[in-house]
């Protein structure tokens, strides 16, 4: 697998996404989005931009060995932290707790997902 293929995957797996969802988004069957991964196909310049949209981040992320910066732009999220600021200090620390558990409850699940498709690859 070449580097864009690796990337691609792994881009794809913190999104949580299978090969069948990222298939199914760009219109192909799961069999030819997996070569776009291990380079199998020639990946053109659209198929590389509907990739980084689908996963939402830049083309030039999937293109680079840069790390991605993983910036929520969620139009909800953005007034829920506009919301946060214009609390009083005792209020902002229960709601940043509660965010700190949602994302530990997130990365749980991601880690869970990961287990449980690896576990359904072996199987198939």
């Amino acid at each position: 697998m070449n580097p864009i293929g690796q990337r691609i995957k792994k881009l794809r797996e913190t999104k949580n996404f299978t090969q069948e969802i990222m298939a199914n988004q760009l219109k192909i069957s799961q069999n030819s989005y997996s070569r776009i991964e291990t380079e199998n196909v020639k990946l053109t310049t659209e198929r590389l931009n509907d990739i980084a949209k689908i996963l939402d981040v830049p083309a030039e992320i999937i293109l680079t060995n840069e790390a991605p910066n993983y910036t929520i732009h969620n139009e909800k999220v953005d007034k829920f932290y506009t919301h946060i600021e214009h609390l009083h200090e005792d209020q902002k620390e229960q709601y940043k707790s509660t965010i700190k558990l949602l994302e530990e409850q997130l990365k749980h699940y991601q880690e869970e997902n990961k287990r449980l498709l690896a576990m359904v690859e072996k199987l198939v």
